[in-house]
């Protein structure tokens, strides 16, 4: 629902003088002036609350804001009366965040903060020849919006139909008046479908396209047709309309096509005859394309015929039915009377195929076929050789690798057979037939648009498959047949499940709402420690055990129903991927088991060694697919209690349905796993799911719900992406890449680009390796010099520099009657110090040069005003001499601090070493021993802390003393996280530094009192006796370094018992 924020300045004055003759040139000038008034000095941006200077960012800050208060809006009760005084309450509430004037209409004088005050009487708009309401035009438009609603009562108990005819009215002339400066559109739009839901009605404007909106307002402004806004209208209240409508643009978004405002799609209108092509149709709807412009139609419009010989591509003629005359067209017919045609030649040959002799003889060379690859081989029976046959039933060893192989060979194995065929003469035809008209459809591919509706295939284990699919990779008997056909209800392609529902979406709808509530209790259960498949299946059948009679089954398995029906499932294919086959599952299933008890379920692995063995096991999971429906969710949960056992953690909550099917596909069609490695890395580091979870969490709190149909990921280590910036969080940022969103550590951004990066800047990014991430606590920052501006800024805002400023204006007021009056000459002082001692000895000498003195001097008498003038040019003189030392004294200042910091910035901080940490952990009274004992280590920590101390600034020590991760992290140009870490390790340290400053004092003292009874040897003696210890003091402070490691891990064996003796200390107390 994004409206394009772009402003228009008003019409200029020679259109005014053009289109309105009667308005005079300086009224039109006044008019002028006072629209400008809305907009920043010299520029065609709106004065904003943000301060904001940018035109993208003031639209996407916008956006965002009139989102959240629209979510907000929809929840709040609705007005006992509609009128125009809630039409600009709408506007109040969306717009108050952005604009002074959010609830002004446009007519009405405002005065801004700035003391500017602006108005807009008259608006054009670029797109239309005509303009809005002029002056008090909008006042008797909004009157006469107060009547209609009065007199018609909110227009509440109308039917549907007569809703629609008067809100398209409320609505076009709304549009005419455009009351208010921005956000008509959305305020408009707000409002009617406040209006509908009072009424009892619901319009959906989101299931409109801009281009609609833009065609539908072109239409009532240019030509004063009402016509296209009653059919919007129509489509977005009527319910069958709706949802044909949002099967559509779902669709659409499923193939990737999300911006639906580029196109115009409507829905056939009653009575309407439209020729085009057509391109594919749903379960409720199908699409026309008429010379660009998709039309949608009622699928049960069509007439049975249609619907089972259309193709895409076809030209098609569709008259929609008038829903006046509904006996003849729809509700009579129950079942629509169905013309059978002529068998052709090749439906005749099908059917002698059939025929028992010939199924015979088909017997009689079976015998010579002992293996039938039916997903490669579907109508036709094909001979495999003796050789192949014996490679496909050799024994499969039993590990992962092996698995993948066998994968490979299968595949290959495929490939083998459909060579062998063409030995058989039928083989050979039937293949010819295929390739040609696999050729055909190569030279001319269909557009994303054409097949929208047939994406449901696609998914790998959301939506159950379409029948004709599934019937074009199974076995082909009719033994085979009849049993994969019996995990459906009849005549339909629905499973059948234990609530009794014959609706697709419906059954969809209850089996997630069951499943959910079921992860909750299995995430409650404690796992087995060790894994095994049999897990798998418990898992399944817990999942699905209130869905499916066949929950924890297998699909290669016979299953009888309660209704006495058998079915399996030998052989599953899904988006041109053949899963395993019968003897595979259990042969997949025991390789499982192998893994996890050679393993020991993946305890005591690293993360990193752990997400290469999930990521090769689950990779054979999914190609082993051991169920009719609900692999993926089984799957997930399996790998999830995995985790647990071994120590890590898998979120797969952050992983999009788009980025698993991707690396589903990927490992399964591609042989390229790295995507299932990539996600299984994202989902299992902590900085990583961190970082996804405050994406994720953020796009769900601003609105954005189809976060699932998206791809993203997290920087991969080493890579490099280029996109465009689109803001942060506390830890993360966001690139997008062509429409991949890629999430970064914001710790891994140079701080320079934290402060000056802007949403819609062009960003290239090479996320760090590990290993350089883990040198740096804290890392240099480059200030660059500053700019005059920013200097002259600065020198403007000293309080000094105020004070004295002052002091000459109010010199000027008494002297010259004007405290202005040195303005410029004060200005041009900065540019150039020597221009100030031209002006001090100008008014010394020659006063009157400058301007008139107050008073008067008549015949050599004075008045008082004159008198006090002339008393004060000398303090004047004074006033601007200490000016301008000032001014040089505090530009001198600024670069010196300015210099300081460029300094204490490019320093950077590294990351205590090991010792310093294991010194960290150890009680206080051990840290003081070992400290005690060496001022080596004494020393390293008073330099380290230096370090820290020199590279902080005042606001960042004071954000560690507050205890506010948020400040520093602004401060420092880092991650939330990042600022966590350095505020430990900084108190850790100052903790130590406290234990070591009495200690000094101790120590300095006692040498003290030593001094005067040792020898003191001389300069030669001293050089000779440091060169013979320096190696035993860097021996001597190794060995330090490893009784602190050494201590660090005795305390943490000992910890446990020293628990166990402080409570027993408290029981006896």
């Amino acid at each position: 629902m994004k409206e394009n924020t772009k402003h228009y300045a008003s019409s200029t004055q020679e259109e005014l003088q053009e289109q309105h003759p009667a308005i005079s040139a300086a009224i039109s000038k006044q008019i002028n002036k006072a629209s400008q008034n809305f907009f920043y000095p010299n520029s065609k941006l709106l004065k904003n609350k943000y301060r904001i200077k940018e035109q993208e960012i003031l639209k996407e800050q916008c956006c965002d804001d009139v989102k959240k208060e629209m979510i907000k809006l929809r929840q709040e009760p609705l007005p006992e009366q509609f009128n125009s005084s809630y039409l600009k309450y709408l506007h109040q509430r969306l717009f108050s965040r952005a604009f002074e004037w959010a609830g002004q209409t446009r007519e009405e004088p405002f005065t801004f903060e700035d003391g500017t005050v602006a108005s807009m009487p008259i608006l054009k708009r670029k797109e239309f020849t005509k303009p809005f309401a002029i002056g008090r035009k909008i006042q008797e438009g909004l009157e006469k919006l107060d009547k209609t609603l009065a007199e018609k009562n909110n227009l509440q108990g109308l039917t549907r139909e007569e809703f629609v005819e008067q809100a398209a009215g409320i609505m076009i002339d709304l549009h005419h008046m455009h009351p208010f400066r921005e956000g008509n559109r959305r305020t408009k739009r707000l409002f009617v479908e406040k209006l509908a839901q009072a009424a009892g009605h619901e319009l959906d404007f989101s299931l409109v396209s801009k281009k609609r909106k833009d065609f539908v307002r072109a239409a009532a402004m240019e030509h004063s047709n009402p016509e296209p806004m009653k059919h919007l209208l129509e489509d977005i209240s009527n319910p069958e309309k709706l949802l044909i409508l949002q099967e559509f643009i779902n669709s659409m978004r499923e193939l990737g096509l999300d911006e639906k405002n580029y196109y115009l799609a409507v829905v056939a209108k009653e009575g309407e005859t439209y020729h085009g092509t057509y391109r594919g149709s749903g379960p409720n709807g199908f699409m026309l394309d008429a010379n660009g412009i998709f039309i949608l139609g009622n699928k049960k419009d069509l007439t049975p015929e249609q619907i089972q010989t259309l193709k895409i591509g076809d030209a098609l003629s569709f008259t929609a039915p008038k829903t006046q005359n509904p006996e003849k067209n729809q509700q009579k017919t129950f079942l629509p009377e169905k013309k059978r045609a002529a068998l052709t030649n090749d439906e005749i040959t099908k059917k002698s195929k059939d025929n028992a002799s010939i199924q015979t003889k088909k017997k009689e060379k079976a015998h010579f076929s002992p293996w039938i690859a039916p997903h490669a081989l579907h109508d036709s029976i094909e001979v495999m050789s003796q050789s192949l046959q014996e490679q496909m039933t050799n024994p499969i060893a039993q590990s992962a690798s092996s698995m993948r192989q066998m994968q490979k060979d299968f595949q290959k194995n495929t490939l083998q057979t459909s060579n062998t065929a063409t030995n058989n003469p039928i083989s050979v035809q039937m293949t010819k037939e295929k390739r040609s008209d696999h050729q055909e459809r190569t030279k001319q591919p269909p557009k994303k648009a054409m097949a929208y509706w047939d994406t449901g295939t696609k998914k790998m284990d959301t939506v159950p498959l379409i029948l004709q699919e599934k019937l074009s990779s199974s076995p082909e008997t009719e033994e085979n047949k009849t049993m994969y056909r019996n995990f459906f209800c009849p005549n339909s392609i629905t499973l059948k499940n234990k609530y009794g529902i014959n609706d697709y979406k419906k059954l969809k709808v209850q089996c997630a709402h069951d499943t959910t509530k079921a992860i909750i209790h299995l995430r409650q259960e404690a796992p087995p420690q060790k894994l095994t498949s049999t897990y798998l299946q418990y898992i399944h059948h817990t999942l699905f055990k209130n869905t499916f009679e066949w929950a924890g089954q297998t699909r290669e398995k016979p299953f009888t129903f309660e209704d006495g029906t058998v079915a399996y499932m030998p052989m599953m294919k899904k988006a041109g991927i053949s899963f395993a086959s019968a003897k595979q599952i259990q042969e997949g299933l025991e390789n499982l088991d192998k893994i996890l008890s050679e393993t020991n379920s993946l305890k005591g692995l690293t993360r990193e060694t752990f997400v290469e063995y999930v990521t090769e096991m689950l990779i054979q999971l999914n190609y082993t697919h051991p169920f009719r429906e609900g692999n993926g969710r089984t799957q997930r949960m399996f790998f999830e209690k995995l985790g647990q056992v071994a120590g890590h953690t898998l979120d797969f909550s952050l992983a999009t349905e788009k980025r698993m099917n991707l690396a589903s596909i990927s490992s399964l069609k591609h042989n390229d796993k790295e995507e299932m490695k990539h996600l299984l890395e994202d989902i299992s580091n902590p900085e990583k799911i961190l970082i996804l979870k405050e994406f994720i969490d953020n796009m769900k709190h601003i609105g954005f719900e189809n976060i699932h149909h998206h791809l993203i990921i997290t920087a991969k280590e080493g890579h490099t992406y280029k996109g465009f910036y689109r803001g942060s969080g506390p830890n993360g940022f966001m690139l997008d890449a062509n429409g991949i969103f890629i999430l970064g550590n914001k710790k891994d951004l140079t701080p320079e680009q934290i402060q000056t990066l802007k949403i819609g800047d062009a960003l290239s990014f090479t996320a760090p390796k590990v290993q350089n991430q883990q040198e740096v606590l804290i890392p240099a920052e480059t200030i660059a010099p500053l700019t005059n501006n920013e200097i002259a800024t600065k020198i403007k805002n000293n309080a000094s520099i105020q004070a004295r400023r002052k002091e000459i204006e109010t010199l000027c007021q008494i002297i010259y009657g004007n405290r202005h009056i040195l303005q410029e000459r004060i200005e041009m002082i900065h540019e150039n110090h020597t221009e100030g001692e031209q002006l001090t000895y100008q008014i010394a000498t020659s006063p009157q040069s400058i301007s008139k003195l107050s008073g008067s001097n008549v015949f050599g008498i004075k008045n008082n005003a004159r008198a006090h003038a002339e008393a004060n040019i000398l303090p004047l003189c004074r006033a601007i001499d200490r000016y301008i030392n000032i001014f040089k004294q505090t530009e001198r200042d600024i670069l010196h601090t300015h210099h300081i910091k460029q300094r204490r910035c490019e320093q950077s901080v590294k990351i205590p070493e090991a010792w310093m940490k294991n010194l960290f952990s150890l009680s206080k009274a051990q840290q003081q021993e070992i400290l005690s004992n060496s001022p080596e280590l004494r020393g390293e920590i008073r330099t380290y802390i230096k370090k820290i101390n020199e590279r902080l600034s005042s606001s960042e020590h004071e954000a560690i003393k507050e205890n506010n991760p948020e400040k520093l992290a602004k401060c420092l140009g880092t991650s939330t996280v990042k600022a966590k870490e350095i505020m430990e390790i900084v108190k850790q340290i100052k903790e130590i530094e406290q234990h070591i400053q009495p200690m000094y004092f101790y120590n300095h003292k006692f040498d003290e009192c030593l001094a005067p009874n040792q020898h003191q040897p001389t300069k030669t003696n001293n050089k000779k006796k440091r060169s013979n210890t320096l190696d035993k003091e860097a021996i001597k402070v190794q060995k330090m370094k490893e009784n602190v490691n050494q201590s660090s891990k005795r305390q943490e064996n000992i910890q446990p018992h020293k628990t166990e003796h402080a409570k027993a200390m408290t029981m006896n107390i």
